[in-house]
């Protein structure tokens, strides 16, 4: 049996013993759970629902969840004090770690709401430093952010200062790599602004620093992506497609459930053919990468594109006779075409501008 058949197998087994496990007591719960979703919310029996829902859990999982969301009901009714109250016992004596940081979220959100900024900032940092591991962590980063970008260059030189100093203590979490790829994007901004080498040169080395030190982070992809627009705004072009090639490398050709794909792999190999054909005048490498492009996704939205593009490039190379074959593949396969309109186009000029790939990288700004 396969591999990919054994997979299916296991999951199918797990969810029906899962479903098969389950009390009628849970099920009578879930059922009070979805009624208690689709109430208003806004109503002042809401708050009481889901206390009698915390108060009959089957499990305390179950509680934290009702008790979050009587918190929620509290809020909608108009009272947040006593949202941030209960809120503010979860955070301390809820039993799971996910619903403490939960709690402490939504504390921080309220306070935010309500215009108690530094209040915010201290419970977000808190978060940041004590769960950087869960949602409501990564969440809180991301607002510290806006708030300190929303107070000018000393606001953000100020939230810089902050994640400097607790990067020895973040490096190793799942929020290592958010601390050092937002400077990075700082630095690409204000290269792609003013032209300042020494911004381009900071971004560089921040986003080599997550390549090095964050290699199977969330944000290695990106890194590397908005490195080879980096260096494409710099002209180093050779740089750029190495760039896009470590990327691509990291494509598994078999996996269990197909191939491990990412919009980065196809992407780059247009950019790459695009590089190939405008900036390295190499239209006969442009076509070797669009072939590839067109052999491993035979059903993208982009393939008959591609296949113009290839004979477009092919023709420019001087290989006549495989650019019409292109040409003729693409009647064939792609009758509605909007590209058998240009094929004398093509021939004419295959440099056009209308044989030129399309730039999958305009507009990516950090």
């Amino acid at each position: 049996m396969s591999p990919r058949r054994v997979a299916l197998l296991l999951v199918a087994w797990s969810a029906l013993t899962a479903a098969c496990a389950r009390s009628p007591r849970q099920i009578a719960w879930d059922a009070g759970w979805a009624q208690a979703v689709a109430a208003d919310q806004a109503d002042p029996a809401s708050a009481e629902r889901w206390a009698a829902l915390a108060a009959t859990a089957p499990r305390q999982v179950d509680a934290a969840s009702a008790e979050l969301a009587r918190g929620d009901a509290l809020l909608a009714a108009g009272d947040p004090a006593a949202a941030a109250r209960l809120w503010g016992h979860l955070g301390e004596d809820a039993p799971l770690r996910p619903d403490r940081a939960r709690a402490h979220y939504e504390i921080a959100r309220l306070a935010e709401q309500s215009g108690h900024i530094l209040a915010a900032v201290n419970i977000y940092r808190r978060l940041v430093l004590t769960y950087p591991d869960l949602m409501p962590g990564e969440r809180a980063l991301a607002h510290l952010e806006r708030i300190f970008a929303a107070r000018g260059p000393r606001g953000v030189a100020a939230h810089l200062a902050w994640t400097r100093a607790i990067y020895p203590r973040l490096q190793h979490t799942t929020l290592g790599d958010n601390v050092v790829f937002y400077p990075a994007q700082l630095a690409h901004r204000r290269f792609r602004e003013t032209g300042d080498p020494a911004a381009a040169a900071l971004a560089e080395r921040l986003y080599a620093q997550i390549d090095a030190l964050h290699p199977g982070s969330g944000l290695w992809n990106d890194a590397w992506w908005q490195r080879s627009l980096l260096y494409h705004r710099m002209g180093r072009f050779d740089d750029e497609t190495r760039a896009i090639r470590r990327i691509q490398r990291t494509r598994e050709k078999i996996s269990l459930f197909g191939h491990d794909e990412h919009v980065y792999f196809w992407r780059g190999q247009i950019r790459v053919a695009r590089l190939q054909l405008l900036e390295l005048g190499r239209p006969a490498d442009a076509a070797a990468s669009l072939r590839w492009f067109i052999d491993t996704y035979p059903d993208s939205v982009w393939r008959d594109d591609a296949i113009y593009w290839r004979a477009c490039a092919l023709l420019a190379a001087g290989a006549g006779a495989a650019g019409e074959a292109e040409l003729t593949r693409l009647a064939s396969a792609y009758p509605e075409s909007k590209y058998l309109a240009w094929r004398d186009d093509a021939r004419a000029d295959p440099r056009s501008p209308r044989c030129v790939p399309k730039d999958f990288g305009a507009g990516e700004a950090p």
